[in-house]
Order: structure tokens, then C-alpha cells, then sequence
């Protein structure tokens, strides 16, 4: 899996991002640029976290020195006002809580409409407030409904609350200058290394190219580039960099999959090869945090009786207990489960003529429910007019849904 560099980069992560493939003779100045560019590593490092340390009040030019939120009525999906895109700029000012990056609802584009995106910059909002928006009311999940709790705090933002981390202008063009100067490094280090041949007599070099991906829930998949004359590959893991190492397994392959992974957890996947009977050293490291929760995906929908459209999907995992089945009556919901399955079919009968349905799925996993699938939007009548073959007018309806933000 591939993270991007950014300036908010955590030590451990910068380490991984410049590891080098341990070799069995590299030369003394290679081996000393090596240790120069980690000790600049973790400097740079060290930096990053104290700026990040620092905090500021936010600042809201646009919005009218003295508004205040009413803390009278709630805002929720579909409202409309300028209070809205108030409430979308002090979102925007935190990163934590910002509605997009770019386009329209990001910094500096914010508009009056409360659609999914905002609604979703809430949910966040909320959960990181949660002790003074949700705790005081006996909530415990977000809602997603900018009410009197989650007013009062966008309230306090607004009279100087100290909310926001921030890193000065200057001190972030520092950092990155330094992060470049140290890839550009980096980049000539490995060029070097590309043209050191291994001199201590007998030494087997470790797999090269190792990549790791994650392709299911608890799977990844590791391939590698290995010697012709390789008797066997042996896949190593560890909880932190550098070991101590565990043996997952051999094989004969150049690829392997590694499962039983914990969510959310981080590991560090090495390989060897043995060549006449000799191990050689570890490949360079590959961390993999396991961070991606799999959800049902490629939903389609088939009008198969009167009122009644049969679902099917597909999923990339095999110990799936049970699909859950939602529906909404409007796009992002709230929606309502009406059924669980099995199998990867769910047939929903008792639709109503020319009505549009919402409808996304989960997936249930050692006894934990994933997230929602992508919403998948049809409508009974529009469906069953030909058979499986769409009405002709079902695109211009599904096209008069409103999608805007």
C-alpha cells in the first residue's frame, strides 16, 4: 500500500518511506550516507511533531464579526442559507473536519446548500467534539444534524476558541525544502546502490522488488523479484521495524499471501530466498497498517416481479456471516434496513410505483458490520418496463435527481 509523503508525516512513517534493502557488502561511503540521511530523518522528524504542536485561534474573515449561531432550530440535510455556508467555512478551517479538498464545498468554495458532503464534515465534526456535542445528551454515535450542542461549539470557535493546529508559513516552505533536499539524497544513495556489486565471497542477496498489497479483510499480498536458482522464499513479519521477525511461511513462488492481519494494526513484511542452502539476508521492509475495511461493491438491480427488484453484488472477502440490506426514499439517507441475506442476492418486494429507492449494503465480519457500500439508485417501475432492459426514460429520471452538494 502507498502513503504520500506529506509535511505531517510521523517519524515512523518517514523511516519507512526512505528503507533501503539490506545488502551483504555495501561499500563504507553507501553505508555512511545511509546512517547520515536517518539521523536527518529523524530530526526533520522531531521538527514536524513540535510544529505541529502548536495551536491558533480561527480566524473567519467571511463570515460578519458578531453573527453567532441561533442555537433555536437544527440544520440538517437539505437545509439552505447563508448560516450553512458559515457553518462550512468554520468546518473547513480544521483539517480534521473539512468538508473536501477541492472544488466545490473546499476552502475558500464553500456554498448554502447542506447536502451529503457537509452532512458527512458534521459526522466528523461531532465525533471529534464528542464530549460536549454528543455526551451531554446520552448520544453516543454522531447524527449528522447541526443541533443547539453542535451550534454552542461552532459558537465557541467563533469567539476565539483555540481549535486548530497549525504550522507558520515559513516553518512548513522550511520543512519541505528539507524533505526534498533529503529525497533528492535519497534518489542518488539508490543509484549508488544500484551499481554495488555484493564483494564478501559466498554472500546471497536478498529478494528484490518487494511490493505489498492489501486485497481483503486481514489479506495482504506480497510479491517479489527473486534468484533463478532460489530453492525457496521464506516471508517474515514483525510488529515493529526491524524485528524481532517471526516466520509466516515458505513457498516456492514469488508471490505469497499473509492473512489473519488485525484491523488498524501495522506490520513490517520482510522475505529471504535460500540458495544452495543458504538463507540470505531480508529484503527491505514493507509496512502495511491495515486500514482499508472492505465493503460489498458493484450492485445491480433487476426488476423480477410486480413491486419487487432482486439485488446481487459482489465482494472481494470469503468469511462473510451475513449482508445487511438498507434502503433510503433520498440520497444519503437516513436509511432503514429491510432485509439481511446470505448470499450475495436479496430480493425487496412491496416497491411503490415511480418511486426512487436508495439502496447500500454491509457486510458483517466476525460479528463486526462494515461500512456502507456505494449507494446504488433505482426505481421499481423504471426497472420492470421491458423486462431487464431499463425504460427509456428511467436515465432522464435518474438524471433529474438532485446530486448537488
Amino acid at each position: 500500500m502507498i502513503k504520500k509523503l506529506s509535511v505531517g508525516a510521523t517519524a515512523a512513517f518517514l523511516l519507512f518511506a526512505v528503507a533501503f534493502p539490506v545488502y551483504g557488502g555495501v561499500e563504507a561511503e553507501v553505508r555512511e550516507g545511509l546512517r547520515d540521511i536517518r539521523r536527518r530523518i529523524e530530526n526533520i522528524a522531531e521538527d514536524i511533531e513540535k510544529a505541529m504542536e502548536q495551536k491558533e485561534a480561527a480566524s473567519f474573515p467571511r463570515i460578519p464579526d458578531g453573527f453567532r449561531f441561533p442555537e433555536i432550530r437544527p440544520y440538517r440535510y437539505e437545509d439552505y442559507g447563508v448560516e450553512i455556508m458559515y457553518m462550512q467555512i468554520i468546518l473547513n478551517a480544521d483539517p480534521e473536519t473539512r468538508l473536501v479538498e477541492s472544488g466545490v464545498g473546499s476552502p475558500g468554495n464553500e456554498v448554502k446548500r447542506f447536502g451529503n458532503i457537509t452532512k458527512n464534515a458534521v459526522i466528523k465534526f461531532q465525533e471529534k467534539y464528542a464530549e460536549e456535542i454528543l455526551h451531554p445528551w446520552g448520544i453516543t454515535e454522531p447524527t449528522g444534524i447541526a443541533a443547539i450542542q453542535t451550534q454552542k461549539k461552532l459558537n465557541k470557535i467563533l469567539d476565539g476558541e483555540i481549535i486548530i493546529e497549525v504550522i507558520p508559513p515559513d516553518k512548513k516552505a522550511e520543512l519541505k525544502a528539507r524533505l526534498v533536499e533529503i529525497l533528492q539524497d535519497l534518489a542518488a544513495l539508490r543509484a549508488k546502490l544500484e551499481g554495488v556489486e555484493d564483494i564478501e565471497e559466498g554472500a546471497v542477496d536478498a529478494p528484490t522488488n518487494v511490493r505489498g498489497a492489501i486485497i481483503g479483510y486481514g489479506e495482504v499480498r506480497l510479491t517479489w523479484r527473486g534468484d533463478r536458482n532460489a530453492e525457496y522464499f521464506t516471508g517474515y513479519i514483525a510488529d515493529r521495524s526491524g524485528g524481532p521477525r517471526r516466520v509466516y511461511g515458505d513457498t516456492a513462488d514469488t508471490s505469497g499471501i499473509i492473512s489473519g492481519l488485525e484491523y488498524m494494526e501495522t506490520y513490517y513484511l520482510t522475505v529471504t530466498q535460500t540458495v544452495d542452502g543458504e538463507e540470505s539476508g531480508h529484503s527491505r521492509e514493507v509496512v502495511v497498517t491495515m486500514d482499508w475495511e472492505p465493503t460489498p461493491f458493484r450492485i445491480r438491480g433487476e426488476a423480477t416481479d410486480v413491486g419487487e427488484i432482486t439485488l446481487t453484488w459482489e465482494t472481494d472477502q470469503r468469511n462473510v456471516e451475513e449482508y445487511r440490506i438498507y434502503r433510503a426514499q433520498k440520497q444519503g439517507g437516513p436509511y432503514t434496513i429491510v432485509g439481511t441475506s446470505t448470499k450475495r442476492e436479496f430480493v425487496n418486494s412491496g416497491l411503490g410505483l415511480y418511486t426512487i429507492y436508495y439502496y447500500v449494503i454491509t457486510q458483517v465480519i466476525d460479528g463486526e458490520e462494515s461500512d456502507f457500500s456505494g449507494e446504488y439508485v433505482d426505481s421499481w417501475f423504471y426497472n420492470w418496463q421491458g423486462g431487464p432492459y431499463p425504460h427509456p426514460e428511467k436515465e432522464k429520471i435518474l438524471e433529474d435527481i438532485d446530486y448537488d452538494l
